[in-house]
C-alpha cells in the first residue's frame, strides 16, 4: 500500500514490514510523524489512558485514529475535543471505557467518528486458527523457559 509502518511495543525488536520499532518512552516520536494511528495493545496498568491528551497533542495534525484495542486505553473526552478541533481528522472506535456504548454517550453525536460494535476480533482470514495457536504455543514455550513472551 506504499506507507511506511512504525511500530511501538514494550520490547521493542525489528519486525517484518515495520520500518522500525521504538519503546514506549518513544512513542511521542512516532506519533508526531504518523498519518495514522491505529491501536492494538492488551490493557494494563501501563497502558490504560496511555492515548489521552499528551499522546494526542504529540500526534501529526489532521491525523486518523484507529482504536480497536481496549476502551480504558483512550481518553475518549480527550479524543473528542481533538475531532472537534480538527487536530485529530477523523476516529473510528470499535472499544469503547463503557461497553455496550450507552445512547447517551457524547460519542454518538461526533460527526467525524465511526463507531463499530466490537467486531475487529472477529476478522478472520485463511490459517487463522493455524496461525494464531502457533503463537500462543510459542509464547507458551518462551513463558515456561523464563524469556519474554
Amino acid at each position: 500500500m506504499g506507507m511506511t509502518v512504525y511500530g511501538v511495543r514494550a520490547r521493542p525488536q525489528p519486525c517484518e514490514g515495520v520500518e522500525e520499532v521504538v519503546a514506549p518512552d518513544r512513542m511521542h516520536e512516532v506519533l508526531a510523524k504518523s498519518d495514522y494511528v491505529i491501536i492494538v495493545t492488551p490493557l494494563t496498568e501501563q497502558t490504560r489512558g496511555l492515548v489521552g491528551r499528551d499522546a494526542i497533542a504529540a500526534m501529526k495534525p489532521r491525523v486518523i485514529i484507529h482504536n480497536m484495542a481496549r476502551g480504558h486505553v483512550m481518553d475518549e473526552a480527550a479524543l473528542i475535543e481533538a475531532l472537534a478541533s480538527g487536530h485529530v481528522r477523523a476516529a473510528s472506535l470499535d472499544v469503547f471505557a463503557e461497553e455496550p456504548l450507552s445512547a447517551e454517550s457524547p460519542l454518538w453525536d461526533v460527526e467525524n467518528l465511526y463507531i463499530t460494535p466490537h467486531i475487529g476480533g472477529l476478522i478472520t482470514y485463511a490459517d487463522y486458527d493455524r496461525l494464531s495457536t502457533e503463537v500462543f504455543l510459542d509464547n507458551l514455550d518462551r513463558f515456561t523457559r523464563g524469556e519474554p513472551w
